[in-house]
């Protein structure tokens, strides 16, 4: 038997690649294994395949496809497969959110969404990462969907050697209160709302504390009025890093004091659970997956406002209970450990493909 995964596309320090590899490894205890993608960053050129490389199966064989966005290619040829098709859905997020600033991406978004409804009546089983995600990928047409958390090492970051140089560059443009977003530099994660936030934080209470931004500025029109809002607020202590390597990231989260996203949608939020696995407390918005995947080890916030941000972050700066906010957050990044995300997925392959793990060695 072979278990093959699909991916529109792959590359280092991606969520869903390292999902997928983790799962190649659980897979090959059960069949042949291997990921294939259609778009392939140079950095995992060596672990995962083309997708002209998919080889044919028959009916005892399985593609589990990755849905986060469209593809064109991955469509035509899931079209033509005699394999079972499972879907594992990662979310994909509302085109409305990129209409004004990537209409490109918006499309693909689209296009993602009306293949995964034409595709339902031929999907075998269909798993999704949160509640929050099953309930979208019903909606489009999937029933009897299950819940496995993505199969990730909260921790992994833990395991990072020291980056030196990076440690005196954050110690440099950070050397109070050190407040972490990470996440792409998009409307709809509203890094905006993080900034004027910063701005009150540091105008009636914290005066040094530093607003570090990780992440890719996919909208350079967005990312040009983000900086130009930092400039016209005079913010001399907002860093945008822009992509970092994990050894980076990996400093950041040692050195944060304090995890915070403002985000309107999320289907997960990985950089949440690093940031719980980091002892690093947790402030985010009451919205998408975010109170699944935090459960009851951050602050949430009903109302996303500058001013309720700005409280919210000072109040968890200065209160003694921090030790109490890191304690529960790595207990919750350790319910969601990759071990325990592993037994749920063979679970789920047990409950609705028993001929997989009745295969196993």
């Amino acid at each position: 038997m072979r278990i093959n995964q699909v991916l529109a596309g792959a590359a280092a320090g991606d969520a869903i690649t390292r999902i997928a590899l983790n799962t190649r490894a659980l897979l090959r205890r059960y069949g042949d294994s291997e990921v294939f993608a259609h778009h392939i960053d140079p950095s995992v050129g060596q672990v995962i395949r083309p997708l002209t490389q998919l080889p044919e199966g028959d009916s005892n064989d399985i593609v589990l496809l990755r849905a986060s966005i469209g593809d064109e290619e991955i469509g035509r040829v899931l079209a033509s497969r005699a394999e079972r098709i499972v879907v594992g859905y990662h979310n994909i997020t509302p085109p409305e959110f990129f209409d004004s600033v990537d209409p490109g991406f918006a499309m693909l978004l689209r296009e993602g969404r009306t293949q995964l409804r034409s595709l339902a009546p031929r999907v075998s089983a269909a798993f999704a990462d949160s509640t929050f995600n099953a309930q979208d990928l019903i909606s489009l047409g999937y029933s009897d969907v299950e819940v496995v958390p993505p199969l990730l090492d909260p921790s992994h970051l833990l395991a990072q050697p020291p980056a030196p140089g990076f440690a005196l560059e954050i110690r440099r443009r950070a050397p109070a209160e050190l407040i972490l977003f990470v996440g792409q530099m998009l409307p709809h994660k509203r890094p905006h709302l993080l900034v004027a936030a910063h701005h009150l934080l540091t105008s009636h209470h914290l005066p040094d504390a530093a607003l570090v931004m990780v992440g890719t500025p996919r909208s350079p029109s967005y990312a040009s009025a983000l900086s130009s809002f930092v400039a016209t607020l005079n913010l001399p202590r907002v860093w945008f890093t822009g992509p970092i390597d994990d050894h980076e990231l990996a400093e950041l989260y040692r050195r944060a004091d304090v995890f915070v996203t403002a985000t309107s949608h999320e289907g997960f939020c990985v950089p949440l659970l690093e940031a719980m696995a980091a002892s690093v407390p947790v402030v985010a918005t009451d919205a998408g997956a975010i109170p699944e995947t935090a459960g009851d080890a951050a602050l949430l916030l009903d109302d996303a406002h500058p001013a309720m941000l700005a409280e919210a972050l000072a109040m968890v700066l200065h209160d003694r209970r921090r030790g109490a906010m890191a304690l529960a957050g790595r207990q919750r990044a350790a319910a969601l450990s990759l071990e325990n995300a592993e037994r749920r997925f063979v679970e789920f392959l047990s409950r609705r493909l028993p001929d997989v793990v009745g295969t196993g060695t």
